[in-house]
C-alpha cells in the first residue's frame, strides 16, 4: 500500500475492464479515499470480480453512456454524495477498425461521441466542482495513434489526436483555478482492445511489432495505471498541459530488430 493519492476521491471513466480497471486499483492501492467506477458495464471485460467489489476504499459503481450528456450530467451529480472530487480519469472509449473511404457519419459520430465528446462533458461538469473547490487533476487517456496516425485507425487516431488537444485547453482553462490537465499516451497495451476489438496482441502480428518497441514487450494496464498514479498525485504538482507517452519508446526512436 502506498500513499499518493492518500484521501482523495477519484471518478475513473471506464474503470470496470482494462486500463481503467487497472488505473482504478492502482488508485485503491496508493491511498484513495473513495474511488467511482462510471462504465456502461459493471463486468469486467477480462472476467472476473467488478472493479468496485475489488477495492479496499469506498467505492461506488455509477453505470453511463457518456456519450449522453444528460447521463453524464446524473453520473456526476451521484458522485457529490463524496463532498469533493479530486481526480478525474477519463479512460472510457472505444477502438473500432475502418476503411477510411468507408466512414460514414454515424461511424464518425459514435467514436467521436465516445472518445471525445464524452471526455469534453465529464471535464466540464467535475471541472466546474474543481474550479470551486480550488484543486483537482484531470486525466484524459488519449494514444500515441493521435501523435503518428494509424491508417487502419482512422477514427481513432482523430479522436485521440482531439482528446491531446481537448487537454491542452482545459488545462489552459482550468489552471488559474488550480486544477492540473494531463493526458497519458499510451502505446500497445495487453487489453480486450487489442486482443478483441483489434487482433494485435496475442496475433501473429505480435512479434513484428514488439520488435520496433526498444523495451521489446507490450506494455501492461499497470504500466498505465503507473503514470495515472503520479499525475494525480502531489509529486506531479507543477505537471499540467502535458502529454505523457508511455510506449516503451515505440514512437520516439527509429529502433529496429536487434541484428
Amino acid at each position: 500500500m502506498g500513499n499518493l493519492v492518500e484521501g482523495k476521491v477519484a471518478i475513473v471513466t471506464g474503470g470496470a475492464s482494462g486500463l481503467g480497471r487497472a488505473i482504478a486499483q492502482r488508485l485503491d492501492r496508493e491511498g484513495a479515499g473513495a474511488v467511482v467506477i462510471v462504465d456502461v458495464r459493471e463486468e469486467p471485460r477480462e472476467g472476473g470480480t467488478p472493479t468496485h467489489e475489488s477495492l479496499d476504499c469506498e467505492t461506488q459503481f455509477v453505470q453511463c453512456d457518456q456519450a449522453d450528456r444528460e447521463q453524464v450530467r446524473a453520473a456526476v451529480e451521484a458522485t457529490d454524495r463524496h463532498g469533493h472530487i479530486d481526480v478525474l480519469v477519463n479512460a472510457a472509449g472505444m477502438l473500432d477498425q475502418h476503411d477510411f473511404f468507408a466512414i460514414d457519419d454515424a461511424a464518425f459520430h459514435r467514436t467521436m461521441d465516445v472518445n471525445l465528446k464524452g471526455p469534453l462533458a465529464f471535464s466540464q461538469m467535475v471541472g466546474e466542482r474543481m474550479v470551486r473547490q480550488g484543486s483537482g487533476s484531470i486525466i484524459n487517456i488519449a494514444s500515441i495513434v493521435g501523435v503518428v496516425a494509424d491508417g487502419t485507425l482512422p477514427l481513432y487516431s482523430m479522436s485521440k489526436g482531439a482528446v491531446r488537444t481537448l487537454t491542452n485547453c482545459t488545462a489552459a482553462a482550468l489552471g488559474p483555478h488550480g486544477v492540473r490537465v494531463n493526458a497519458i499516451l499510451p502505446g500497445v497495451i495487453d487489453s480486450a482492445m487489442t486482443r478483441q476489438d483489434v487482433q494485435l496482441v496475442g496475433s501473429d502480428l505480435e512479434a513484428s511489432v514488439v520488435a520496433g518497441i526498444p523495451l521489446r514487450r507490450v506494455g501492461s494496464p499497470q504500466d498505465i495505471a503507473g503514470a495515472a498514479a503520479f499525475l494525480a498525485s502531489d509529486l506531479a504538482g507543477y505537471v499540467s498541459a502535458t502529454s505523457l507517452v508511455v510506449d516503451g519508446g515505440q514512437i520516439s526512436t527509429l529502433t529496429g530488430p536487434s541484428e
